[in-house]
């Protein structure tokens, strides 16, 4: 999915890259806690059909937890993770690679 922003992340130089979408200008987003790349941005597209993707971000899901957490029974957020294969979220809702 295209995201319009992004939280608790930092982003590399802007580089061109070939992708799978025709070539690019793109910039890795850096997670701030973990200092692993979780996704890219979009600065410039090259074909007319990629350019509404200019400004937006992809965070690859297998690389991120949730920012949900599931509420128990009390309703105080103590439960488990999500059950969809990702994770959670710390405190301070820092994204994590999954294999933190």
């Amino acid at each position: 999915f295209l995201f319009n922003t992004v939280v608790n992340t930092t982003q590399s130089e802007a580089v061109e890259r070939n992708m799978t979408t025709g070539r690019h200008q793109v910039r890795d987003v850096i997670c701030k806690q973990c200092k692993e790349t979780v996704g890219w941005k979009y600065d410039k597209a090259y074909e007319a059909s990629e350019k509404y993707k200019e400004g937006k971000f992809i965070l690859e899901a297998e690389l991120l937890f949730s920012l949900v957490e599931d509420v128990d029974e009390n309703g105080d957020g103590g439960g488990t993770a999500g059950k969809s294969g990702w994770g959670g979220k710390d405190r301070q809702g820092w994204l994590f690679p999954s294999w933190y």
